[in-house]
Formats: structure tokens, C-alpha cells, sequence
């Protein structure tokens, strides 16, 4: 099986290694898994490990590849990916890859069998299949682990330019909220005022 091409800015032998992931995390010191940065020098600050200069690999590249499992034969899975702030700041830098690796599996009675692996940066999901959860800045989240849209070769650019219309029709949705639970809270308050000790 070909592997799919990232992008102009991914080494040749880097995309080879899609085929097989686990080659990637034992070859790479610079590659992350599940947000955890894993060099073999001290370790940055967790908040921003790709800001020094020793995480990058020999491309000048660093890959952060976050790992989810899902199990096919559920209705149902909403997995968070990243915090919208940390990957805008992420995607700041171009050398930068917020990548997700998403193996499928069934289960019959003791045994596991991966019916499927994708394995792309985030600005290849369709955000068809994206939704942002309502934590800290925001969460981006596959909406239903059953339905992923996968855009081989989509523009980062582009995908980031969608990625603010989303975040700009979800802030103020926020801000209509947050002023309908202060009501309620000012009523809760207006209520407990009212009774005696």
C-alpha cells in the first residue's frame, strides 16, 4: 500500500513510515505521542515542547502524533484531539505536524483485530467530522468515531482559515450561554437570599 503524501514539506522517508506507525515512534526521539513529548534530552515545558531547537528531527520537522482508538462496533465516541489555542499556536511554525493516528478495531470473545488505521495531520480531517467542545479555549473533537472524513493533500492554509470561521460561530454561541447561566445564577441567589437561616 502507497503511503498518502502529506505535503511537499514531508521528507520522502518520513511519509514511507505511514505505512508502518510503530517504525515512526521507535525511529524518531522528535515524535510525541498523545501530547507527550519524548526526547532523549531534558524535556521543555509541557505546554510548548516544540519551541526548542533539539525537538525537531534531522528535516528541521516536529511531529506530534496523537494516538485514538476505536472500537468499530460501538454507536458512539467523541474523542477530544488538541486545545484550539495550543494548535493555533502550534501551526504557527510551518515545520510544525499536529498528526493523528486512528486504528479501529473489533473485539470477538479474547481476540482484537484492527479492521482499520488512518494515519494523517489534523488539517486532513474534513471538519464534517469535527466539532468543538466546550472546554477551557476549546477542544477540537472527531464528532462520531464511526464517520471521519479523511482530505489527502488539503491545504493547511485552508483548513486553518475554516478552523477561525468555526471558532468565530462558536465563541459568541459561548457568550449566549455564559449570560444565560448568569440569569440562572442571579435567580438561584435572588431565591436562597430569601430564606431564613
Amino acid at each position: 500500500m502507497a503511503a498518502p503524501t502529506f505535503s511537499r514539506r514531508i521528507p520522502r522517508r518520513a511519509q514511507g513510515l505511514l505505512v508502518m506507525p510503530s517504525k515512526m515512534l521507535s525511529r524518531h526521539p522528535s515524535i510525541s505521542c498523545s501530547g507527550r513529548y519524548a526526547p532523549s534530552t531534558p524535556q521543555p515545558l509541557p505546554e510548548e515542547p516544540w519551541r526548542t531547537s533539539h525537538s525537531k528531527d534531522g528535516d528541521g520537522l516536529y511531529y506530534i502524533v496523537d494516538v485514538k482508538t476505536h472500537r468499530s462496533d460501538t454507536k458512539f465516541n467523541m474523542p477530544n484531539l488538541t486545545s484550539v489555542e495550543r494548535l493555533a499556536r502550534f501551526y504557527e511554525d510551518d515545520s510544525n505536524f499536529f498528526t493523528v493516528l486512528m486504528v479501529s478495531y473489533g473485539v470477538e470473545g479474547i481476540k482484537a483485530s484492527v479492521s482499520d488505521v488512518k494515519f494523517v495531520p489534523i488539517e486532513f480531517l474534513g471538519w464534517d467530522c469535527l466539532t468543538i467542545g466546550a472546554l477551557g479555549w476549546g477542544q477540537i473533537q472527531i464528532a462520531n468515531s464511526n464517520f471521519v472524513t479523511v482530505n489527502p493533500g488539503y491545504s493547511r492554509k485552508k483548513w486553518m482559515l475554516e478552523f477561525c470561521d468555526v471558532m468565530l460561530e462558536f465563541y459568541p454561541k459561548e457568550i449566549s450561554k455564559i449570560g444565560e447561566r448568569i440569569s440562572r445564577f442571579e435567580k438561584v441567589r435572588e431565591f436562597w437570599n430569601k430564606k431564613e437561616d
